[in-house]
């Protein structure tokens, strides 16, 4: 969610207008104005302090980025024995030998 949308639900959720909001932060109404159209990129601490203006506290938050890996099937593999993963494993060996066969004859048919 960009800071102006936030700022508005915030400043919404409790009945304020911007010209309120302005006051208790020590700034304009048009300077809420502009952060809630997005005619400005406010810094955190400023965002911080017209948040608690209208109420509510930024909460920022970091965390891994998503990497591409379903993690739910590394841990269904972890559930598995040693010689569960080693047959799965085998499967999968074999399936792909297979595939890879194929693409060779389906290849040699097209040349």
């Amino acid at each position: 969610m960009d800071p102006g949308t936030l700022l508005r639900q915030s400043r919404e959720s409790l009945g304020l207008t911007q010209a309120e909001v302005a006051g208790r932060a020590g700034t304009t109404q048009a300077a809420v104005a502009r952060v809630e159209r997005g005619g400005v990129s406010p810094t955190v601490r400023t965002l911080q302090r017209l948040l608690a203006a209208a109420g509510h506290e930024l909460a920022l938050a970091a965390r891994p980025a998503q990497s591409g890996i379903d993690e739910s099937l590394i841990a269904r593999q972890l559930r598995l024995s040693p010689p569960e993963r080693l047959k799965a494993f085998e499967a999968g060996y074999a399936d792909a030998r297979k595939l890879a066969g194929a693409a060779r004859r389906a290849r040699g048919r097209l040349a």
